[in-house]
Parts: structure tokens; sequence; C-alpha cells
């Protein structure tokens, strides 16, 4: 088992959030993904290699690193994802 320091584990999540992830190049049309849909707080994209007959990979347009990441002023925005997913499945 290799642990790390904790000060390692922080240099490295600040160098990865220093850099677009790969949702916000999505976001940004800088990829070959098709919106299927978005408002102002989610955009669901159609996937691109299809395990199911009708895939989707919603997410959200302000970045959470990661759910241990999330505060009381994402809970608009998570719910948010959790309504497109119902949204999508319904039309």
């Amino acid at each position: 088992l290799s642990v790390r320091p904790v000060g390692r584990l922080h240099q490295e999540k600040t160098e990865k959030l220093a850099k677009p992830s790969p949702f916000e190049v999505m976001i940004a049309g800088q990829s070959n993904q098709k919106i299927v849909d978005q408002d102002e707080y989610v955009v669901p994209f159609a996937g691109l290699r299809p395990p199911a007959p009708v895939p989707f990979l919603i997410v959200p347009k302000n970045r959470i690193p990661t759910l241990n990441d999330a505060t009381e002023a994402d809970a608009l925005l998570l719910g948010r994802l959790l309504l497109a997913g119902n949204k999508i499945a319904h039309d």
C-alpha cells in the first residue's frame, strides 16, 4: 500500500484543478460530444460509446471536484442534475 503525504495530495489536487476538466472542455464545445439539452446549471450529453440504448451524461456547468467538495451553496445545482435526468428520461 502506497501512502502519499497529505501535503502532496493537496498539491496534486491544486495542480489538477488548475486545468480544465474533460467536462469543462465538452461544455466549451471543444469536443465532438452531442449536447442533448442544457440550462443555466447543467449540460446533458449523448454518449459516445453507448452501453445502453439511450445513454446520457449530465454534468454541472460549475465545477465540483468531488462530492466531498460540495457545499450547501451547491444544493440547487445538485438538485438540478437529478431533475435534468428526469426530464431527459421523460422526453
